[in-house]
This record gives structure tokens, C-alpha cells and sequence, in this order.
């Protein structure tokens, strides 16, 4: 296999989400061996792949780093969201790395070269990380402004132009709700015309978005209530709503916890699951 065969065979697990790890890490070792061969879209693709299946191999990760300063500038914007995702995915937090990119994703924004999946993908990876910079912030905010009043000038029915318009859509807006409210924070004029398209978009809200608007929503009452109270009668109600939403989801157990849970099971002592923050957690 080429180079570019094997990230696409690496790609084709992920499509399928076939989670054979024995024989992703086999085309993992091979790929590893032909970096010299990589390119922006092979760095990309396979980031995205590897992150998805959470293989922490440090090999492949040490050469990733080696090899970004030579290819981040050939990269697309959707290439440099692909690896910033996925090393949020895999929380790799290395400064250097994520200056570097950070450097690249703030003159995309400034271009207006982001599209609306890759602007709320990118900016949920960077706060994921815990990685701020102001210059970088404001050129996000300012991107996100461009779109925001392009969806406002369509009105209400902005969702119907998405195949002709650049507007950010459901999910999009959730993302961007939940980090720019509760992780990294933005101005009140972003944040009031987020939840007027998202007002506009209630009903097209699923369970999964529901559960983190309504973490948003909780949290923006308590830290912002100057705001909440200088909103729109419609907007207020649709704040208000997701607040007091019921999430109708099944509740998810995080791996490790699973494995404490049957190791002292197995020791003969009694588990109580009990969520402390987030209701679909425990």
C-alpha cells in the first residue's frame, strides 16, 4: 500500500467504525515508517482517524509534531481544524504545536476562510485544550460575527438557504453556544445573536443538543442575568425552556469508571452511581 492507501484504509475503519485496534495499529506502525512520504492531506486524515479510536500511540504523535512545522502551511482550513480536533480529542497539549496552529487558524479567520462547521469545530478544540489567546479569540469572534449577521439579514428563515448560504446550523450553533457561555466567553452582542438563531432553530433542536443548551442556559442566567434580562421576550421564553428541559437520553458511564465499579464489585463492595454535574453522566 502507498502512504496515501494506508490513511485511507485508516479512514475506511473510522467511516465504518469498524474497531479492529489490532488492525489499526498495524497500519499505524506501517505509516509510521513512510513519514517522510507524508503530506498536509495524509497528517490530516490520519490525525482525524487515530483520534477517533483514542490510540494514544506516542510514535505516531511524536512524528506528527516533527513533521507540522514543514507541512501547516500547505494546509486548508479544513486540514488545520481536522488536527486541532484531533488533538483535543486526544488532549495532546503541546504549546509549541498549538501556537503554531494557532497561528494559522487566526489568518484563516481573519480571511473569512472557515466555513461554518470548521469555525465551531476549531473553536471548540482550542477551548478543549485550554489554550487562549486574545489575538486568536478576537479574530474567531470577529469570524463568527460575519456569519451571524449574514444568517440575521436572511430572518427566520435562514436554515432554509443553507445549501446556498455559509449559516451556521443547529449543531454549530450549540457548540458555539455552549463554549463561547460557559469555557471561553464572548461579547454580549455574539452571544445574544447565537440564541436569536437558535430561538429561530428550536425546533430543530435533537436530545444531544438539547443537553448542552440547557447546561448553557443554566449557566448564562447565573453568570450573565443583565443580559438574559435585556433579551427578546422569544428568546428569554427559549432560554427558559432548554433551563427546564427534561434530556430524554440514556445514561452514559465513562470507561474507567465502569472498571472501578466491577473491580470493587468484585471485591464484595456496593456502588452507587450517582451524577454530580451533568445528569446523563455518572
Amino acid at each position: 500500500f502507498t502512504t496515501t492507501e494506508l490513511v485511507l484504509l485508516l479512514n475506511a475503519h473510522k467511516k465504518l467504525e469498524y474497531d479492529r485496534l489490532d488492525n489499526m495499529h498495524l497500519l499505524l506502525d506501517l505509516l509510521c515508517r513512510r513519514s517522510d512520504d507524508w503530506t498536509e492531506f495524509d497528517v490530516s486524515l490520519a490525525a482525524n482517524a487515530v483520534s477517533y479510536y483514542y490510540i494514544h500511540k506516542p510514535r505516531f504523535w511524536a512524528l506528527l509534531a516533527r513533521k507540522l512545522p514543514k507541512l501547516v502551511w500547505k494546509m486548508s482550513p479544513l486540514n488545520l481544524s481536522n488536527v486541532v480536533s484531533s488533538l483535543a480529542r486526544v488532549d495532546r497539549r503541546d504549546r509549541r504545536q498549538l501556537a503554531l496552529l494557532a497561528r494559522l487558524c487566526r489568518k484563516c479567520a481573519l480571511g473569512n476562510l472557515f466555513g461554518q462547521e470548521t469555525l465551531s469545530t476549531t473553536v471548540n478544540s482550542f477551548a478543549k485544550l485550554d489554550f487562549n489567546h486574545s489575538r486568536l479569540s478576537k479574530a474567531f469572534e470577529d469570524a463568527i460575527l460575519v456569519k451571524l449577521n449574514q444568517a440575521l439579514e436572511l430572518g427566520p428563515t435562514y436554515r432554509a438557504s443553507s445549501l446556498s448560504e455559509d449559516v451556521f446550523d443547529v449543531q454549530s450553533l450549540s457548540r458555539l453556544l455552549f463554549v463561547l457561555v460557559c469555557l471561553v466567553g464572548a461579547s454580549d452582542e455574539v452571544v445574544t445573536k447565537l440564541l436569536t438563531l437558535i430561538t429561530w432553530s428550536r425546533g430543530e433542536v435533537s436530545q444531544h443538543q438539547l443537553r448542552v443548551l440547557r447546561t448553557m442556559s443554566l449557566v448564562l442566567q447565573k453568570q450573565r442575568p443583565d443580559l438574559c434580562g435585556s433579551l427578546d421576550r422569544d428568546v428569554r421564553d427559549t432560554l427558559i425552556h432548554f433551563s427546564k428541559a427534561s434530556v430524554n437520553l440514556t445514561h452514559i458511564e465513562s470507561r474507567w469508571g465502569r472498571e472501578l465499579r466491577h473491580t470493587l464489585t468484585a471485591m464484595k463492595m456496593t456502588v452507587e452511581l450517582k451524577p454530580v454535574v451533568d445528569p446523563q453522566v455518572c
